[in-house]
């Protein structure tokens, strides 16, 4: 008896390796742009893009994991739950205001 879902998990494997497409497309993350981290007037923001996601998981392991692990103390670790949701409700709400941000840097 064949896994459920492996039979259409290996046809679609062999129909996409079988497809022939251009040696741009094979490379995860290029875009016609030239790259994932390349603007389009060819600046690279590889570096930059390092860089600052190093310092977000800094302040992740550095502040936000001790201050979650005090709030816990004081009240719950349900409470504690709240410092890590609060990071998401930011980065939520900085994503949905991009489009916002990027037309008054233009």
């Amino acid at each position: 008896m064949p896994i459920p879902g492996w039979t259409a998990f290996s046809e679609w494997k062999v129909n996409r390796m079988n497809t022939s497409t251009s040696p741009s497309r094979t490379i995860v993350g290029r875009t016609g742009n030239g790259g994932l981290f390349r603007t389009a007037d060819g600046k690279n923001l590889a570096v930059t893009f390092v860089l600052i996601t190093s310092l977000f998981l800094l302040w992740g392991f550095c502040i936000a994991a001790p201050f979650m692990g005090h709030v816990a103390d004081l009240h719950s670790m349900r409470i504690g739950f709240v410092v890590p949701l609060v990071c998401f409700v930011f980065v939520a709400l900085y994503g949905y205001m991009w489009p916002r941000l990027c037309r008054l840097d233009s």
